[in-house]
């Protein structure tokens, strides 16, 4: 079932998309201009909404396999969205040390 699109979503999606190119170009100037400099502050970012949906864009973009839980894009697009991305954040905003534990 195709879902409607309003003008709201269209202006989150626009909204969205340049916040995450936004920081993505800060990145690169950064470390451009330092090579040693470390990004330690990254991860709030990562879990902001729009970098998810972003995220998400591109795993549906690219047709992305389904992930370590064995869920498939249509499984999350039949839960909703936006309800997992929400759960996925807060989930990784519940475990801030999460990231730390990979360095």
């Amino acid at each position: 079932m195709e879902e409607l699109v309003t003008a709201e979503d269209k202006t989150f999606a626009q909204s969205a998309l340049e916040k995450v190119r936004v920081l993505q170009n800060k990145l690169h100037q950064a470390a451009k201009k330092d090579q040693k400099r470390t990004f330690g502050i990254l991860y709030d970012k990562v879990c902001e909404i729009e970098v998810l949906w972003v995220s998400w864009l591109r795993v549906q973009k690219n047709k992305g396999a389904p992930g370590v839980d064995g869920r498939t894009i249509l499984a999350i697009k039949e839960y909703g969205v936006i309800k997992f991305l929400q759960e996925i954040q807060k989930e990784l905003l519940s475990n801030v040390s999460f990231g730390l534990d990979l360095l």
